[in-house]
């Protein structure tokens, strides 16, 4: 027969309530993670560019996100008052970057990786702005790539089954076009960027 005095029945009601709290913080982080992640829209490469999207920002005051996001540009680009384009204050922001190892492939011993310039317009309304993403020119160490990326794309908007290689363009390159999409969406609605160092 088991015996169990108060103290050791504190100990066990303690131990459950801490594991099924451990347990509904967990399940509550996963939804939560869920959510954000359903929401957080993806911007795609296509045989006529990339279309705009628009991102909330709950919340958050035009002021505010203006702010976030030219103050994210100031630490994310080597030289932010070469990359901050046009602005109207808490209304519109345009970056003029250019994303190392942007896009890239593999075809044999052959990995070429690109250098991709390109022009982000952000306009900020009332709990939410519309990013719109225009490509630039891309370079390798041989050289600048002498075709628009849109040419991966058969004349329906498919992407050309040969050869195989471009998939691993339109893929690394809407990798990377995401990737810099969530920056730009922490960075405006305030959440910090956790770095590595």
């Amino acid at each position: 027969r088991f015996s169990c005095n108060q103290s050791n029945r504190n100990t066990i009601a303690n131990f459950w309530s801490y594991r099924d709290m451990k347990k509904l913080l967990l399940l509550s982080l996963l939804f939560v993670t869920s959510i954000n992640s359903q929401e957080l829209k993806q911007l795609e490469l296509t045989k006529d560019g990339v279309s705009p999207v628009v991102f909330e920002t709950p919340n958050l005051s035009t002021s505010e996100v203006y702010f976030n996001i030219i103050e994210w540009a100031k630490r994310y680009y080597v030289s932010a008052k070469n990359v901050i384009g046009a602005q109207t204050e808490n209304e519109f922001i345009r970056l003029n970057g250019i994303g190392i190892n942007f896009w890239s492939f593999s075809m044999g011993n052959i990995a070429p990786q690109y250098e991709h310039s390109y022009s982000i317009g952000i306009e900020i309304r009332d709990g939410r702005y519309r990013l719109s993403f225009s490509a630039g020119d891309s370079y390798s160490s041989s050289g600048k790539f002498q075709q628009e990326l849109t040419f991966i794309f058969d004349k329906e908007g498919e992407l050309k089954s040969k050869p195989k290689y471009l998939s691993d363009i339109l893929s690394t390159y809407n990798s990377s076009l995401n990737q810099l999409a969530l920056d730009i969406y922490n960075a405006a609605n305030g959440n910090k960027i956790e770095e590595d160092w």
